[in-house]
């Protein structure tokens, strides 16, 4: 298949390995690649050094320079490396990892500089950031973390070295924003949280009471928008939160509190909370406390007016979770399981995907993109109808379904885009919603088999081009597989650098901080079970003679400091010094990589309307209006 490809996939890949010298042939690069993979760097090197070529080309000197590296060799890296004329990003890097690890930090600075004007990398920045703090430079340094916050906000450790650099600038006001969100991260790193208790040790109690104040007074000034039911439309029902001890809300207008067997008439604008204790809810004045009437549950709290509900937390243990107040339609119930409330919106389905496009797609993606979003949520809404029975709603409000975040969050475009294709939904040949799944970006390539299941979509790269239309991209050799991750093959997603290619990297100090335990122990992570797209679906890790083998998309990402992707190639450099050890994650896309790729998507509105985007992502389902 790869001699297939020939000189068409080389143009586009422009440097891809289909034509290579001949003296060096396709299987021994492969079996080089698949060495380094295993982090055998000696062997790998052994052979790469064996093969006979009058004259090595480019990309076999600079893997040959890269494996010496890796191996900790870094003299006869430096030595090819620094022969380049033509030096590309990933050259500049390695010189920069050179120059750092030999303590000639101003040349390191200067490669990592050079390296991201030719490709904006995380590693130069954050190693620069690195170099900087250490020099106590930390004006300087916070620059720098600042830029791999904006180009990767997954890289959840420059929160933490930022937060360190305004500390020592003496900003304890941006000191806390950012070891608040580290404490998320590492709620059981001890580190952290002592340094989240001495920033607000700094900051006094003075500091919080006003916060809180502004808060306050925030939520009392907040005006809540008059809207109009939709009617003739099926409701479905969105679980909010759970696990709650109480929940405060205010309504637009005057609403209705029942049991089924007592009713409390709420007035406008005043703030009630719902205490529960046993199979009872007490209705409190937020403020005094003063307790109006006591129900049982389940309790339904219904008006034709929108809900300002207090303190909700969306995407827990990721970066971008928040806890904020959020304004709903529709009506509400609140439920018992285990003597804690969970709270639901009873809402129209319509309605509802005015408070999901906005939290899964930026509003200002082109009007196609957005209706296309639009059929898929809505296809999600009717096939997820009764997914989380057991605790009393149909859907989540969250990742595990699809994000939800009310009236807050709308937008004349994306309800727009709804209001387009009302009723859409996409269908299979026996007439079923289909389960249309979606994802940020797939790094470009398409997998099926994202969760062993068959939704009878394709594997394929992500692009109009059919060269690129191979029917089993996972059978592609192991060099491709290790240039995929580096270099930019011209796909639909191609567009969005810090989800499309993104890369980590764990120095000793880093390591520690994130995994628990020192990197010198650790030995190799290898792959032991791949699935499309370059996915890892099994790895291994040995430290201290010992094996850790994770399996499945979640526990992996979860594991190695909350992942984009699992279309990842670790490296570890094995240098002679422990403190020197690196590790090394370069990475693909943002998700699991099946159904709809919402870059690709994003590119595909300029060009296409919605129904070819969604025939290009899902082939094999067709539109239908159900109402």
């Amino acid at each position: 298949m790869l001699k297939k490809c020939g000189v068409e996939l080389f143009f586009l890949f422009n440097i891809f390995f289909c034509v290579l010298a001949t003296e060096i042939n396709h299987a021994n690069l492969d079996h080089i690649a698949a060495l380094k993979e295993k982090m055998q760097y000696k062997e790998a090197i052994k052979l790469l050094t064996s093969l006979r070529s009058s004259k090595k080309l480019f990309e076999e000197k600079k893997l040959l320079a890269k494996l010496y590296y890796l191996d900790g060799d870094i003299g006869n890296a430096y030595k090819i490396f620094k022969k380049f004329p033509n030096k590309d990003w990933e050259i500049f890097l390695y010189l920069g990892l050179i120059f750092e690890e030999k303590g000639y930090y101003k040349l390191a600075i200067s490669n990592y500089l050079e390296s991201i004007k030719l490709n904006e990398n995380t590693i130069s920045l954050y190693r620069i950031g690195k170099i900087y703090f250490k020099q106590k430079e930390y004006l300087k340094a916070k620059d720098f973390f600042m830029r791999v916050i904006q180009n990767d906000a997954s890289f959840r450790l420059a929160n933490y070295y930022l937060a360190e650099c305004f500390i020592k600038l003496g900003d304890y006001k941006k000191a806390y924003s950012q070891i608040s969100k580290t404490f998320q991260f590492y709620p059981q790193n001890q580190k952290v949280k002592n340094r989240l208790f001495e920033v607000k040790a700094k900051l006094g109690d003075k500091f919080f009471a006003q916060i809180k104040k502004t808060i306050e007074k925030t939520r009392r000034l907040t005006k809540l928008p008059i809207y109009r039911r939709l009617t003739n439309i099926p409701t479905i029902k969105v679980g909010i939160a759970k696990n709650l001890t109480q929940i405060t809300l205010r309504c637009g207008g005057e609403f209705v509190i029942t049991d089924g067997l007592q009713t409390f008439n709420a007035k406008e604008g005043n703030f009630y909370t719902f205490v529960i204790k046993q199979n009872f809810v007490f209705l409190r004045d937020y403020y005094t406390g003063q307790i109006y009437k006591k129900f049982k549950l389940p309790l339904d709290i219904k008006s034709n007016f929108p809900f300002y509900i207090l303190n909700l937390t969306y995407g827990k243990d990721n970066y971008w979770s928040k806890t904020i107040d959020r304004i709903f339609r529709g009506d509400f119930r609140l439920i018992n399981l285990n003597n804690l409330i969970t709270l639901v919106n009873i809402i129209s389905i319509e309605e509802y995907l005015y408070g999901v496009l906005p939290a899964e797609i930026p509003a200002n993606s082109p009007i196609e993109t957005l209706k296309t979003q639009a059929v898929i949520a809505r296809t999600i809404a009717f096939k997820s109808l009764g997914k989380h029975k057991m605790e009393g709603f149909d859907i989540c409000s969250d990742i595990h379904c699809q994000v939800y975040q009310g009236l807050s969050a709308e937008t004349p475009q994306t309800n727009r885009a709804v209001d387009l294709t009302k009723g859409e939904i996409l269908v299979d040949k026996n007439n079923k919603a289909i389960e249309a799944l979606y994802h940020s970006n797939c790094g470009g390539c398409l997998r099926r088999d994202a969760f062993n299941k068959d939704l009878n979509l394709e594997n394929k790269f992500d692009t109009k081009n059919q060269i690129f239309n191979i029917k089993n991209p996972k059978m592609l050799s192991s060099y491709f597989e290790d240039r995929w991750f580096i270099d930019k093959p011209p796909t639909f997603c191609a567009n969005e650098d810090g989800k499309f290619r993104w890369q980590r990297v764990y120095d000793a100090e880093d390591f520690y901080l994130a995994f628990g335990f020192d990197i010198s122990e650790l030995d190799s992570i290898i792959p032991i079970k791949k699935g499309e797209c370059f996915h890892y679906d099994a790895i291994k890790i040995q430290k201290n003679n010992k094996e850790l083998i994770l399996e499945g998309d979640l526990k992996i990402r979860n594991y190695f400091d909350q992942l984009r992707s699992n279309a990842i190639k670790f490296e570890l450099h094995k240098a002679k010094n422990k403190n020197s050890k690196l590790l090394f994650i370069w990475g693909a896309g943002f998700g699991h990589g099946q159904g709809l790729c919402q870059s690709g998507a994003i590119y595909m509105g300029k060009q296409y309307n919605y129904k070819k985007i969604l025939e290009h992502y899902y082939p094999n389902a067709r539109l239908k209006n159900i109402y």
